[in-house]
């Protein structure tokens, strides 16, 4: 028995050593067939790229020579694509507008020094510069201009993209649905967006540099991503994220550290950090003081984060100046919020807040805006100048007391499928539509001052909300309401209106006010960032 077993394991050791020979002596031989291909506008057996890849075998390098390649390239084979400067510039594959001037379907590729142009065009199809549609490939020292993406992936995984420049796309280097990749040491420039990491995990980015993008670097619903050493610079708005990422403070934007904090209690970021954007995700009790923040998606960014006071910072030309997300329980006072390309400050889902002494001015969505939230404060705010005022939409038992509302746009205070609000004692004055309800219902409307708009007060599709000693004067139509729906109205004083008091039919659909403004552009594409 343990002789037969005994020579059993030296058969099966024999057998592996024949094998793993056997194997040795393949790869030698493929290693030995490996061929250099080389490809030029004249002179050489392959005069396109395509060509070349239809006689390569897996392992081979094409060479190849300075010239303009007219061709939209499919490599399906684990090749090396080497681009050859003789003294002529870059290689450059050039689309014509017919789809991606490369696409990588083969795994374990590898391109180098091309130029890959015009790859624009189609609304329905994403093209690119560089498509990738598969895994484990080096992109590496390339430049992508004029196309609907510099360098596109979706859906895949393990690919290094290094010293790459973007420049003039739509959206530089995107990354949808792919993990795992590593972007290094990239050049973004004019583009819409920079580099977009959009619903992606597990990727690292280090050492990009993106600058004159209407976005620097933005990451979209997507978590567990590293990024290190990046530079954002002189885009309209440098940085964004949501989600749990790691973001050194060796990320800047125009300068400035990012300040990108997970799990945090008991911080203070004060102006002695410098800090240039502030995330604050599932933190307590950590105090934001005395910044300028200004040129990012988001200035203040607050997720699941409680007992937290921003006080005194500036907040100018951002997506959004301040944003809670299911943040309760915080303290945002003596804040100046302007300029910002949607709202200056929004509570989404965000309970128990006190916002009090802010001016929220300039901004192009709403100064203030309340979704989904019950039981905050809102006092003595001065919300002026913007497109609209301030909105509450889909929120309850929310106190706004003694704010100045003035010299917006559209509305001034909006309620949509709003209730139980405390609205007293502000002055609203020099509006469109002052006070505006739609599909709103059982709101306290006691004591404000309404002057100088067009509308002071409109009900529609609005019952048993109750308006009383409110003084409603110099304004084209005073009150304006459906008699369709039974409200509370006694004790105001009507001052100098051209009309006291309208019925109308309500009309307006239960969306508010379109915003307007799309983001500032810089000569690009216009086709987006998805």
């Amino acid at each position: 028995m343990f002789h037969s077993a005994f020579a059993g394991d030296i058969s099966n050791r024999r057998l592996w050593r024949v094998f793993l020979c056997a194997a040795a002596a393949m790869l030698a031989v493929c290693l030995a067939h490996a061929e250099n291909i080389t490809i030029c506008e004249e002179g050489c057996r392959y005069v396109n790229i395509t060509a070349g890849i239809a006689a390569a075998k897996p392992g081979d390098t094409l060479e190849v020579h300075s010239g303009i390649y007219r061709e939209n390239i499919n490599v399906t084979k684990p090749i090396a694509l080497l681009g050859i400067n003789t003294e002529k510039g870059r290689p450059v594959v050039d689309a014509s507008y017919k789809g991606s001037a490369i696409i990588l379907s083969a795994d374990g590729v590898k391109i180098d020094g091309f130029e890959l142009r015009s790859a624009l065009g189609n609304p329905y199809v994403e093209w690119a510069g560089i498509l990738v549609t598969s895994n484990n490939n080096i992109i590496s020292n390339n430049i992508a201009v004029d196309n609907d993406n510099g360098i596109y992936l979706s859906g895949f995984a393990n690919n290094t993209i290094l010293h790459n420049n973007a420049t003039n796309n739509i959206n530089g280097i995107w990354l949808n649905k792919s993990n795992s990749n590593k972007l290094g040491s990239n050049y973004l420039e004019s583009n819409n967006l920079g580099l977009i990491v959009e619903s992606s995990a597990g990727n690292i980015l280090d050492g990009n540099h993106a600058t004159n993008n209407d976005y620097g670097i933005l990451l979209k619903s997507s978590e567990g991503n590293a990024l290190k050493d990046n530079l954002m610079y002189e885009n309209s708005y440098n940085f964004g994220a949501d989600g749990i990422n790691d973001v050194l403070l060796s990320n800047l934007v125009d300068n400035k550290p990012i300040y990108f904090l997970v799990r945090a209690s008991g911080k203070i970021i004060d102006s002695s950090t410098r800090a240039g954007a502030v995330y604050c995700i599932d933190c307590t009790n950590v105090t934001i003081k005395d910044l300028i923040m200004e040129n990012n998606q988001y200035g203040i960014f607050l997720s699941n984060t409680t007992h937290s006071e921003l006080v005194n910072n500036r907040l100018t030309n951002n997506t959004y100046g301040i944003r809670l997300v299911s943040s309760p329980k915080n303290i945002i006072r003596n804040n100046e919020i302007t300029n910002n390309l949607f709202d200056g400050l929004s509570l989404d889902s965000s309970n128990n807040n006190i916002i009090e002494n802010n001016r929220a001015y300039k901004n192009h969505g709403y100064g203030l805006i309340i979704l989904y939230s019950v039981d905050n404060s809102v006092i003595t705010n001065n919300i002026s100048i913007n497109d609209n005022g301030m909105g509450i939409n889909d929120s309850s038992n929310n106190l706004i007391s003694r704010d100045l509302i003035e010299s917006n746009i559209n509305s001034g205070l909006l309620l949509r499928n709003a209730s139980y609000n405390n609205i007293s004692l502000n002055a609203l004055n020099d509006s469109s539509r002052a006070v505006w309800l739609i599909s709103s219902f059982k709101n306290y409307i006691e004591r404000n001052g309404i002057f100088g708009n067009i509308d002071g007060i409109t009900l529609e599709f609005s019952k048993n909300n109750t308006i009383i000693k409110n003084k409603i004067g110099s304004n084209r139509n005073g009150v304006l309401y459906d008699i369709g729906f039974d409200n509370i109205m006694s004790d105001n004083t009507m001052i100098g209106n051209a009309e006291d008091q309208i019925k109308l039919i309500s009309t307006t659909t239960e969306q508010p006010p379109v915003r307007r403004v799309s983001p500032k552009s810089k000569g690009n594409k216009g086709k987006s960032g998805k």
